[in-house]
């Protein structure tokens, strides 16, 4: 039996008072983790909210791919992505005086992936496509910020793993002991689910506003330059907090 994680574009209206924008759908055979695509209009111009998860199937970020394709700018999250500069995250984290902070974020789901058979998010999407922008804090305003609000991504980790502690583990401890690869994938993706799915401490945080305020900046500005169909390629869980966002610019 595969599992596959795999994007669903899903038809929400942007006047609804929540938004699914990550969920799981399960059948005999198969497991779904799928992100949705939420698109928010107003006059001649739409704003679509990708959502990302941080590993999955080739497959999933195949599509991505494809998808971002039809849009005329997509803002993209990655702290410190602005050093991209045309290349891919991990020949940029390599590159001569790159921040070794930088190396670690890029880096830190690759391990874990390889252990699922997946793929990762950095490793895969093309952030060379000539409509990507970027979207996110630099990595010295992400270790100000958190220094002067005496938050890290460490700590958010730790909280986060606190919280989704709380959830029966003995179905991931199972499946790691007795070596089953897709028993272990569908215990992540009851993981990456409620992670996707912040409670209101978690969203107010350096991790999920500050970085969202950020790229409203970068979207405010595309708006105004009148740029029609842009999406933002963001994790699930930043969408809560976007989606009232969008809904008070109207």
């Amino acid at each position: 039996m595969k599992i596959f994680i795999l994007l669903l574009s899903l038809s929400l209206l942007a006047t609804a008072e929540k938004s699914a924008f990550i969920d799981i759908k399960k059948s005999d055979n198969l497991t779904e983790l799928r992100t949705g695509d939420t698109t928010y209009r107003k006059a001649n111009q739409s704003v679509t909210l990708i959502g990302a998860i941080h590993i999955g199937d080739a497959a999933y970020y195949e599509n991505l791919n494809e998808s971002f394709k039809h849009y005329d700018v997509v803002l993209f999250e990655l702290i410190g992505g602005e050093t991209l500069k045309g290349r891919q995250p991990k020949k940029a984290a390599a590159a001569p005086g790159a921040d070794p902070q930088f190396a670690v974020i890029t880096g830190l789901y690759s391990g874990y992936a390889k252990s699922l058979e997946l793929s990762t998010q950095t490793e895969k999407i093309d952030y060379t496509a000539p409509n990507f922008v970027h979207a996110d804090m630099s990595m010295d305003d992400y270790h100000r910020l958190s220094k002067e609000k005496n938050q890290s991504l460490f700590g958010f980790a730790l909280a986060q793993s606190a919280k989704l502690g709380q959830q029966d583990m003995s179905g991931y401890l199972n499946a790691l002991l007795t070596g089953n690869a897709n028993g272990q994938k569908r215990e992540v993706a009851r993981t990456m689910l409620l992670a996707g799915s912040p409670d209101s401490d978690t969203i107010e945080s350096v991790v999920i506003t500050d970085r969202n305020s950020v790229c409203f900046q970068k979207l405010n500005e595309q708006l105004n330059a009148g740029v029609l169909n842009i999406g933002i390629f963001y994790g699930a869980a930043h969408f809560q907090d976007m989606h009232v966002r969008l809904s008070k610019m109207g």
